[in-house]
Parts: C-alpha cells; structure tokens; sequence
C-alpha cells in the first residue's frame, strides 16, 4: 500500500498577545513549525526564516536515506540566517525559533527538532509524545529535582536551553527515521497548544 499524508495546518493568535509568533507548513511530504522568539518582529522573523528553509524540501524525489542530512542542512543554513539578522540588525538581537520538522519518503519518516515545540503520535487510540523539550525545566525533571506537575506551573518554563538563531555556532539537534504507518496521526505543535492543553 503507497503512504501518503493528508494534512491540515492552523494557527490561532490566542487569547494574550496580539500577534502571533508561530510558522508553519504543511504538504505531502514535509511537516513544519516553528514558534519564533525574540520581540514582536524579531519572533516572527526568525520563524519565517526557518520555514522558509525548510519549505523546498517537499518534494517527491528524495531517497530515504537523505532525508536527515536534507533536513539537517535547511535547518543549518536557516540558524546561520539567523544568527547574521541577529548580528546585523540591533533590533533583531536575540530572536530565534524552535522548529520540529517530519519529512517523507515512501515509508520512511525522518524528524528533527530543537527547542520546545512538540511532536505527538496518535497510533491506536493511543496519544503519545515524541519530542522532549528542551527546556531549563524539562533538565530539571530530568535530574529529579522538579516533578512534571511542578514543571507545568515553574516560573522558568518558557526557558529555553536550545533553539534555532539565538547563538553562533552548530545547533544540536534531536533526530529520528521511523516508519510511516497507515492510520498515524502526528501533530506538531508550538508551546501555544502544548502548554494550555494537558
């Protein structure tokens, strides 16, 4: 059986702020988005910037096994971006995105992700998450000194530990390459629906 994705893409502004940071992407072989940081130009900006990198990459024509090193050079090139806007614009100081991507070829799914916008699984009614933030909370759950009830309500837990643009040098992704399975739902999702909805 040929896998295929259908696909949907929704942004809301939300109830707090008046513009909203997020990008996003979606087509038959690529998944995107991107939850920007930094002001209210500079978050929109550097979201847009990824998205735009990522955007060319669906296409049809890809072998599986470049699927990763596709996904890691968009992302890559999208954090250089970043980081001269940064360096070159005074107002732009600071800005940087998180970004989870899904791209397709056949039944092979290749994942990437850095910072605290997630990837869930839905595969026989059950939902699961697949990404782990990286996020000043998500380490201290991770050394036992926080719990994750007591993470959901910190004072520091939009501090980010990893994102696309903020610093010069490589940015450390998270990577995967599973099977596409017939009747999979994903959602990838910024902090603005994970960290309203359990």
């Amino acid at each position: 059986m040929s896998i295929q994705l259908r696909y949907a893409a929704r942004s809301h502004v939300g109830l707090v702020r008046k513009n909203n940071q997020d990008s996003g992407y979606a087509g038959p072989h690529l998944l995107v988005l991107a939850d920007g940081m930094g002001g209210p130009a500079g978050g929109d900006i550097a979201s847009s910037v990824a998205v735009a990198h990522l955007a060319p990459l669906d296409a049809d024509s890809h072998a599986a096994d470049d699927l990763l090193n596709l996904l890691r050079d968009a992302i890559g090139e999208a954090h250089r971006d970043l980081v001269e806007l940064s360096g070159s614009h005074e107002e732009l100081q600071g800005l940087g995105t998180t970004c989870v991507a899904i791209l397709r070829s056949g039944n092979k799914m290749a994942m990437v992700h850095v910072g605290d916008s997630r990837a869930y699984l839905l595969r026989d009614g059950e939902l699961t998450q697949v990404t782990k933030d990286h996020s000043f909370v998500q380490y201290l759950v991770e050394s036992g000194e926080l719990t994750q009830e007591e993470a959901a309500h910190h004072p520091k837990r939009s501090v980010l530990l990893r994102v696309l643009g903020d610093s010069e040098g490589d940015v450390t992704l998270d990577e995967s390459v599973r099977a596409a399975v017939v009747g999979d739902r994903w959602l990838l999702c910024s902090d603005g629906l994970s960290g309203v909805v359990s």
